[in-house]
């Protein structure tokens, strides 16, 4: 009997999974998200500046 698996990899059209690519991808991902903490990081101190000098201007009125 014949395996349903008989001359298993790709179908035809189909190019198989450049592991170099996923890997890219990832490492990609990982620079995103550490540049997306650092912008968090800076919105809020600069959040934080801002309601330092505002309290500061109320007071100084």
């Amino acid at each position: 009997m014949a395996s349903p698996w008989k001359g298993d990899g790709p179908e035809p059209g189909v190019k198989p999974l450049d592991r170099t690519l996923v890997f890219q991808a990832d490492e990609q991902r990982g620079g995103q998200e550490a540049r997306s903490a650092e912008l968090e990081l800076a919105l809020g101190r600069l959040t934080l500046e801002h309601e330092v000098l505002k309290k500061v201007s109320t007071r100084l009125d």
